[in-house]
């Protein structure tokens, strides 16, 4: 994937979701089906992404860029 490709999908990302992403379109980006599997994957530390809670609000959050990276990372694992 070009350095150009790369950025797009970033940028796209923070677009659509801004710059912090939570909820359903965050377990869904990592390809959990239901909250419930991403709830147990988080809870035995075995999500690729760092997530973190935000005091005063409910849920679990992960930076937009964090989560575009690492979908980017696997995409380019499956290339080579």
């Amino acid at each position: 994937m070009t350095p150009t490709k790369k950025a797009d999908l970033v940028d796209e990302m923070v677009a659509r979701y801004g710059t912090v992403m939570r909820g359903p379109d965050l377990y869904r980006a990592l390809g959990f089906r239901t909250y419930s599997g991403f709830y147990k994957a988080n809870k035995n530390n075995q999500l690729s992404v760092k997530v973190f809670y935000i005091e005063g609000r409910r849920g679990v959050f992960a930076l937009t860029g964090a989560v575009a990276r690492f979908l980017e990372s696997k995409g380019s694992d499956e290339s080579t």
